[in-house]
């Protein structure tokens, strides 16, 4: 404040009014708008009020607030900070971002932080797709959530299609003429796992084929799963011909599976993976699988809520579930015949 004060030409004291919003300090328009044209520009912004007063006329911060758990130190997840904060910038809106590591007691402090910093709206985003609590504070303006959801659909919603993203991947395989296709899982306690296991299902009831419990899986998302299963799936007296597995790091162990067996990607056996994470393009051959729609999340979901900000949209609740995109690499290959 003091340099706010010195750069304006006024007093500590009228500056600290100004920027508390004190409305009956005598101050004059003229040096009121001087003072928060100050402040702006030295990028003084904890303690702005939300509504500066010009004229008869209220102007928001033009600031959103994104609090994540684990979006922010993921290797991919990036993707939906990069959509979200190129779509608030294009329309002159800062973004605040704090991580929370999904600690509940980080989580509120985090809200709390966010409506001190008075911004016009806040995103929720989570990793998984999971429920989340909402906090009193937090309805007190916009909300938008974005992968995670809230069980009495309170809030709009942005999350990835997972079933549709699991019957891609299948299909995949069943185009090139695989009809018995092992599934490695991650853990079904996770909405993921389940979905994309629906979604399996129903490309195999689309192209007739019966669902086969023996050659599915459930581990974990790492490589020691993938590797474990594909071993197992391996020595089936009639084994599968591909495999689709829930993430890029389970198809990462089932690859050294595989190879170990003495066998060849794609010429033998074809292997799909899910997510696209960096490693996918680099394994040899390079993994086909899905894309997660992260950067579309991210910018669909600030795009919203500036409408619900600007009136532009109503804050009734719903759940818009995104496409992944289908990324076809070098580990699928035609069924072998005989």
């Amino acid at each position: 404040m003091t340099d706010v004060a010195k750069e304006a030409g006024v007093s500590q004291t009228t500056v600290s009014f100004v920027l508390n919003n004190v409305r009956d300090a005598n101050i004059s328009e003229q040096t009121w708008e001087k003072v928060i044209d100050t402040a702006r520009r030295l990028g003084y912004t904890p303690n702005v009020p939300k509504y500066f007063r010009s004229g008869q006329k209220q102007t928001a911060t033009r600031s959103i607030g994104f609090i994540t758990d684990e979006i922010g130190t993921s290797s991919y997840g990036g993707e939906a900070l990069k959509g979200a904060q190129e779509a608030a910038w294009k329309n002159k809106y800062l973004l605040f971002m704090l991580n929370t590591e999904g600690i509940r007691d980080v989580e509120n402090a985090a809200v709390n932080t966010m409506l001190e910093r008075q911004v016009d709206g806040i995103i929720l985003a989570t990793m998984i797709r999971r429920e989340l609590k909402l906090t009193d504070n937090i309805r007190s303006i916009p909300c938008v959530t974005m992968n995670g959801y809230c069980v009495d659909s309170s809030v709009p919603v942005f999350t990835t299609d997972e079933i549709q993203g699991g019957k891609s991947a299948t299909t995949m395989l069943l185009e090139a003429g695989h009809q018995r296709i092992g599934f490695l899982n991650g853990e079904m306690w996770m909405d993921a796992a389940q979905e994309r296991l629906s979604g399996y299902k129903q490309a195999l009831e689309t192209a007739g084929i019966a669902y086969d419990p023996e050659i599915v899986r459930d581990g974990n998302w790492r490589p020691d799963s993938g590797y474990k299963f594909a071993k197992e799936l391996l020595k089936l007296p009639n084994p599968p011909t591909a495999f689709f597995c829930g993430n890029d790091l389970i198809a990462l162990g089932a690859y050294e599976a595989i190879q170990e067996a003495g066998l060849r990607i794609p010429q033998d056996i074809s292997v799909v993976g899910y997510d696209d994470q960096e490693i996918a393009s680099y394994i040899r051959p390079p993994l086909s699988t899905i894309r997660l729609p992260y950067y579309e999340m991210g910018k669909q979901s600030v795009l919203h809520l500036l409408n619900i900000i600007n009136k532009l949209e109503t804050a009734e609740p719903f759940q818009k579930k995104l496409s992944g995109v289908v990324v076809r690499r070098g580990s699928i290959a035609p069924v072998l015949k005989g």
